[in-house]
């Protein structure tokens, strides 16, 4: 860390026409405000932590190109599922049609049936 040589300052101050009184007061303010500056150590330290956040990014992006994957895998399962639901849907309403339609056809049998046995059409 760098020393600031503040009497060596207030010197050169004078030198250039300063009063004392102004250029201690000068001093002093620089004083302050050099403590709120930045050193090359903590930049060091910033860059090492900007240096750490980009690598977990990099990870983390990582991660998420897994779990869009994981969820294109699973989108694409669910779709082969319902598609494998809907046409079993699809067979099971075709057996129930196909069973409605032979129940109609023999209460239709059964009705022409009768119709000639009540004509006497059909032989005892």
């Amino acid at each position: 860390m760098a020393v600031f040589d503040t009497h060596k300052a207030i010197k050169t101050l004078i030198g250039a026409g300063f009063s004392e009184t102004k250029a201690e007061a000068m001093i002093d303010a620089m004083g302050e405000s050099h403590d709120a500056l930045a050193t090359k150590a903590d930049i060091s330290a910033i860059k090492s932590e900007i240096a750490a956040v980009k690598a977990d990014i990099t990870v983390v992006k990582a991660d998420v190109t897994v779990v869009k994957a994981d969820i294109d895998a699973v989108r694409s399962d669910l779709k082969a599922l319902e598609n494998a639901v809907d046409e079993r849907t699809t067979k099971a309403d075709l057996r129930e049609q196909e069973l409605r339609m032979r129940l109609h056809l023999y209460a239709v049998a059964i009705v022409v049936i009768g119709v000639l046995a009540a004509l006497e059409l059909v032989p005892r």
